[in-house]
């Protein structure tokens, strides 16, 4: 995720690379997402870099820590059907 403030070095290649197979730049959090991290887990590793338009515009998120405890909820909920 790339905070407000500034993206670490490994998120700034990854902005440099653009998306491509195996990096999808979201620019927020939505369930869609739960999507793409399906498709990682069954076919191949991959990045979702939130806070990025797929143009590789930087827009940042708010709250990192309290986001990233949502999708980690909404990942172990997919389980649960």
């Amino acid at each position: 995720m790339i905070s407000r403030n500034r993206p670490d070095m490994e998120v700034d290649l990854m902005i440099l690379e653009g998306e491509r197979r195996n990096i999808e730049y979201k620019q927020e959090y939505s369930k869609t997402i739960l999507k793409t991290v399906c498709a990682y887990a069954n076919f191949h590793d991959g990045n979702i870099v939130l806070g990025i338009k797929d143009d590789g515009t930087i827009m940042g998120v708010d709250r990192i820590d309290e986001l990233k405890l949502n999708i980690e909820d909404a990942i172990n909920n997919l389980s649960t059907y």
